[in-house]
């Protein structure tokens, strides 16, 4: 079981380490979008000594601001990962002069050396922040966070819940655009197949914070994070926050106050039957049938590679989580002995998942695939795998 015990702990710098190249990888996402590369660009670039690199442009305030926040943390996370205040200004110039250099190859992306001084000069700002940690206000609530019983399988939980509301992590700075991103939002159909489906992934994530957070700071916490989770889909490019998922997080709400003085294992029991019939309706909705099948898709996870769309399911990111979610639930069933307990918390899924794919072949409006049962033969993998090093939900 991952166990956070003490933010300078012994294994303190494992976890700094592992935060520092999320967070790596979140800046490469966010200096690299939209990811439309063009060679030939590149190249001439590169073969003129990349002009826009060497020239000096002053940034506007906004960009100036940008480009200090976003690398604040890798200088943060640096220090308190290797103990040098060198490693991450190093870091902070190589992985700051790559991108400027990749985003020549971008025709959106505007690469200057004004950005490169100002990346650097924000990890030099994060290093020193970390130097100085100890005597930070914020220490004791950083220690408390980091002292979370929270196991792997939570861990990516809550890694696939911030990545399908935030990716690409490439912020709406403007105004503006957050205006029309609600906009625009609330233009999205209202389909009774996704408020179940966000139904199911709003029990699931009140599941993991009923787990982690002492009851009588649970419910707080849990409202916070549910108006967190629907506010930041107004704040990426690329996001959108819809009805359906307004009001499959609403449809949650009279059960976070259930018997809070109950038993974990109890709880979990009853959230795993509600996942599973918010995944049950999410796939039989709507139920608008013809008398001949349409093809059944056999390429799991085709949505990526094709534009025709199932207008009934949930996106796949979200998908992941609800199903490696039910998956995780399934732990408490404890019916029988724990061969049992383990077969059952996936064959009663899989029944599921396979009969609203058998009857959406005569759906007038669903198309019938391969992608969910694939989604949860890997989460079974994943939760059997971790339950082999130390635990899944709790020791």
């Amino acid at each position: 079981m991952l166990q956070f015990k003490n933010i300078i702990g012994p294994g303190s710098k494992e976890i700094y380490r592992t935060l520092l190249l999320a967070w790596t990888a979140l800046i490469l996402s966010a200096s690299l979008y939209p990811f439309d590369w063009n060679l030939i660009l590149f190249i001439n670039s590169t073969s003129s000594g990349l002009p826009k690199l060497m020239h000096w442009q002053n940034p506007s305030q906004r960009d100036a601001i940008v480009n200090l926040l976003l690398y604040t943390p890798f200088g943060f996370l640096g220090y308190l990962a290797f103990k040098r205040l060198l490693i991450p200004i190093i870091g902070a110039i190589i992985l700051a002069f790559i991108v400027e250099v990749m985003q020549h190859a971008l025709l959106p992306r505007d690469p200057s050396l004004a950005d490169w001084l100002l990346n650097v000069i924000g990890a030099l700002f994060g290093a020193l922040i970390s130097i100085y940690y100890r005597k930070l206000v914020i220490k004791p609530i950083s220690i408390k966070i980091t002292a979370l019983d929270i196991t792997p399988i939570e861990s990516l939980l809550l890694a696939l819940w911030i990545s399908a509301h935030c990716a690409p992590f490439v912020p709406r700075l403007r105004p503006g655009r957050i205006t029309v991103a609600l906009i625009e939002s609330f233009e999205i159909s209202v389909q009774s197949s996704l408020i179940a489906g966000y139904f199911a992934c709003y029990i699931i994530l009140l599941s993991l914070v009923r787990k982690n957070l002492p009851v009588k700071f649970f419910l707080v916490w849990f409202l916070i994070i549910l108006a967190s989770s629907l506010v930041i889909r107004l704040l990426f490019i690329e996001q959108h926050l819809s009805l359906n998922e307004i009001y499959g997080a609403l449809l949650t709400l009279p059960f976070a106050g259930y018997n809070l003085n109950t038993n974990i294992t109890t709880i979990h029991k009853k959230f795993f039957k509600l996942a599973c019939v918010g995944l049950l309706l999410a796939g039989l909705i709507p139920l608008f049938f013809n008398f001949q099948a349409r093809p059944f898709i056999w390429l799991p996870f085709w949505e990526l590679t094709m534009e025709i769309q199932d207008p009934g399911s949930l996106p796949i990111m979200e998908r992941i989580f609800l199903l490696l979610g039910i998956t995780w639930l399934s732990v408490h069933l404890s019916v029988g002995n724990k061969y049992f307990t383990k077969a059952l918390g996936f064959l009663i899924p899989a029944f599921i998942i396979l009969s609203y794919e058998f009857l959406q072949q005569w759906s007038l409006v669903r198309i019938p695939d391969t992608t969910d049962i694939v989604i949860l033969l890997i989460s079974a993998a994943l939760v059997h795998t971790a339950s082999k090093f130390g635990g899944i939900i709790s020791r």
